[in-house]
């Protein structure tokens, strides 16, 4: 059979691999990956056109040519380095529509120790890179405990978790100290792999096996645990604060309203309880007969004297019970307002040097805080293009075919 025919060499400038495919008959087919590294003329141009094919699969909308956006170019400072995870590189996709991120596991990592994490004890399994499993038992989350785990572990083994934030996050701290590579296995992704193993028992020995086996098997479905410096780091922690402090104000003004429709609907009507202005009078007078009693003047003593005298008070006992929670969540829905403000100008002031949270800025219709949660939440830098970050955020359509059915 004339090679020549079949072999050839797949290279693209949106490609960081050069991929060369020789069929020899009747044998095998043998297919070698050689890495390269990236060089300028390869990434897409930060202005100017760029070509896409002259038209897509059926059903597809993107067709003719685009102009990129400039958002994802001028945020990739250390891209390179963070588009780098634990299990190999992560390249471009050379299929147009990038529904997903190629990975190619450069080297197969030595052994991979997966742990099932916990809040008083993790169970870690080790397997070796034919997948044999080396040790398996629980270990204590503390850092002892932890140090000791990884430092028997043998040299480039991939540590692989299921959380890398609260109960994990000692965990990924200890093994980055000790040299070892860190990857995680989103918990979805765990739970459907388990259905690929022998055995249906769910127990912690198991999971960890689960994810240590899909981890060697299956390196793309890993993920990099995100490690972006202090500042990053200060506001994803004060960002998920102001996340609590606004779900717990939230929680108060329905419990709010709950109280004050259950004693006079027409002052619940009335309320608006984003008006500093109503909060401070409820929190120091209570509910309508506790407002109308007290003398207070101004629009919203008004509002509230009218709803009382339209209404029947119920029985004083009633009345002190009422203006007792009324004070105390008006209260604490103000502090809870003031907090979620002091926090957003902390935010925004450590993310003031940040270039993704700039660049997000001069994005129309995004405000501070809108840039600030994604800087925080998600690294841009390890996207290729914008194609990427859209299809991990859901936004971007998608083309789903079986047979001749085909829709986006």
């Amino acid at each position: 059979m004339d090679t020549s025919r079949w072999g050839r060499s797949l290279t693209t400038s949106h490609l960081r691999t050069s991929i060369t495919v020789e069929i020899v008959s009747p044998g095998p087919s043998r297919a070698t990956i050689e890495a390269r590294p990236e060089r300028a003329a390869d990434r897409a141009p930060a202005h100017g056109r760029t070509s896409l094919p002259p038209r897509g699969p059926v059903g597809c909308c993107r067709r003719g040519t685009r102009r990129p956006r400039r958002l994802i170019g001028k945020c990739r400072a250390g891209a390179a380095a963070g588009n780098v995870s634990a299990e190999g590189e992560a390249i471009r996709s050379n299929d147009y529509r990038k529904d997903t991120t190629v990975k190619a596991p450069s080297t197969r990592p030595a052994a991979v120790l997966g742990l099932d994490v916990g809040k008083s004890s993790h169970w870690a399994c080790l397997v070796d890179r034919d997948g044999e499993v080396l040790a398996s038992a629980p270990v204590r989350n503390r850092e002892a405990e932890l140090d000791a785990l990884f430092a028997s572990a043998p040299a480039g083994t991939l540590v692989v978790v299921d959380q890398f934030r609260n109960i994990g996050s000692l965990a990924v701290r200890r093994a980055r100290a000790a040299g070892l590579g860190v990857a995680h296995l989103p918990g979805l992704a765990a739970s459907r792999a388990a259905g690929l193993f022998a055995g249906e028992a769910k127990t912690d020995e198991r999971d960890a096996a689960v994810i240590a086996r899909t981890a060697l098997g299956v390196p793309d479905s890993l993920s990099g645990v995100p490690g972006r410096g202090e500042a990053l780091e200060a506001a994803r922690a004060l960002s998920s604060q102001r996340d609590h402090v606004v779900a717990c104000a939230t929680r108060d003004k329905n419990r709010l309203r709950a109280v004050l429709l259950e004693s006079c609907p027409a002052l619940e009507a009335a309320v608006d309880l984003s008006d500093r202005r109503w909060l401070e009078l409820l929190a120091g007078f209570g509910g309508a007969w506790g407002i109308a009693r007290s003398g207070a003047e101004g629009p919203q003593a008004e509002a509230a004297g009218e709803a009382a005298a339209a209404s029947t008070a119920p029985p004083p006992a009633l009345v002190e019970a009422e203006n007792r929670q009324v004070r105390f969540l008006a209260a604490r829905i103000s502090e809870a307002l003031d907090e979620a403000g002091a926090l957003e100008a902390e935010t925004a002031g450590l993310l003031e040097g940040d270039e993704t949270y700039a660049c997000l800025l001069t994005v129309p219709g995004i405000g501070p805080r809108t840039a600030a949660q994604l800087a925080v939440s998600v690294d841009i830098a390890r996207f290729p293009d914008h194609d990427h970050l859209a299809s991990y955020c859901g936004i971007a359509p998608r083309v789903r075919s079986s047979g001749t059915s085909v829709r986006c």
